[in-house]
């Protein structure tokens, strides 16, 4: 065979497989919980927070008058940032993105005529009218009532090892308190965080993590230590 033909050939039987190499990957993130579809009992709520209070013994904590979903990110983010003041701040930093671009998104959105004549930049979020379940991102989950359902609210799109943009379920999100937004964000940069530097497979301690900031008791260092010890416990695969 003529060998040019033969690295044609080649070419056209490895091109998908380096587009999927090079293309974004999807990596799981954050799931909600639906209750009462379609009822005037209808809720959502972050699984990590369905799970950190579902048998009682933590309570969610309420937002202050005034906070936004930044202060209360902040605030519970308080206990890191005592041991490991480095990581709290880039976590903040990477939470402040998110937020930008998802409050950026909802107003082009609602304000079409406004947009500006040069485009604004590539955020690093945008949102979906609709995601579909991935079932790769955890490992274990509380059951839920039979009334309810899981549903995806976001999805992480790697580009490598450190480089991810996010998809949220517009939908969804608009259902969620204030306190729910807060922690979907941690949700999302500290699942970020755990597959890019633990190689992390699955989003059972991130939302360990994040239940146990975002209810009563997180702000102590007992509760900080329980966190990273069930951290690491849970990466060791033993759960």
């Amino acid at each position: 065979m003529n060998s040019s033909i033969s690295f044609l050939l080649l070419t056209a039987l490895l091109s998908p497989m380096s587009s999927a190499r090079a293309g974004a990957r999807e990596a799981g993130g954050a799931i909600a919980v639906h209750c009462n579809a379609g009822t005037d009992h209808e809720t959502y709520e972050l699984l990590d927070l369905y799970e950190a209070t579902a048998k009682g013994s933590r309570v969610l904590i309420e937002a202050w008058k005034g906070a936004d979903r930044l202060d209360l990110i902040e605030w519970v983010m308080s206990p890191i940032a005592m041991f490991d003041w480095s990581r709290a701040s880039n976590l903040q930093e990477n939470a402040k993105s998110i937020d930008h671009d998802l409050g950026q998104s909802l107003y082009l959105a609602a304000h079409p005529s406004r947009r500006p004549v040069e485009p604004l930049r590539v955020g690093k979020v945008t949102f979906s009218d609709g995601l579909e379940r991935i079932h790769s991102d955890f490992h274990v989950a509380t059951p839920i009532p039979a009334n309810c359902e899981l549903v995806q609210l976001a999805v992480q799109k790697w580009q490598d090892r450190t480089t991810s943009s996010f998809v949220f379920n517009k939908q969804v999100w608009l259902k969620l308190d204030l306190v729910n937004q807060a922690a979907a964000i941690l949700h999302e940069v500290i699942y970020q965080e755990d597959r890019a530097y633990n190689h992390s497979e699955y989003s059972d301690a991130t939302r360990y993590e994040v239940g146990v900031l975002f209810t009563t008791g997180a702000q102590s260092v007992g509760e900080f230590d329980a966190i990273q010890g069930a951290k690491d416990y849970l990466r060791e695969g033993v759960r």
